[in-house]
């Protein structure tokens, strides 16, 4: 049984949704949104950029991130998932809901097509 969004959440609620939702969802202003999948030609990108970010990075200490990672960035939707997100240094995680929210990404990279 899926839950569908409605609008006019609050953060608790958004992250109650997260918890027992299988969909993942942005929030924006108290409207939630599913993400949707990526095509073919999508995906390939992002590994291929997953990657590169990898090689040039190695030896410093810093991480690369998937879709999968949760973020908290107050000038954008301030709870996404992007395609892709990097941190140099230690990562801040706020616990919000029961779940983690990476704070202080250096790097978030969004589909832009």
């Amino acid at each position: 049984m899926s839950i569908q969004p409605q609008r006019g959440y609050t953060l608790e609620e958004y992250f109650a949704l997260e918890r027992v939702s299988e969909v993942r969802y942005e929030y924006w202003q108290g409207e939630v949104f599913a993400m949707s999948g990526a095509s073919p030609a999508h995906v390939q990108i992002q590994v291929n950029l997953i990657t590169l970010l990898r090689s040039q990075l190695r030896g410093r200490p810093c991480r690369i991130f998937s879709s999968d990672m949760r973020l908290k960035v107050p000038s954008l939707p301030p709870y996404r998932y992007p395609d892709l997100s990097a941190l140099c240094g230690e990562p801040i995680f706020e616990l919000i809901g029961g779940l983690e929210v990476l704070t202080n990404p250096m790097l978030i990279g969004v589909r832009l097509f």
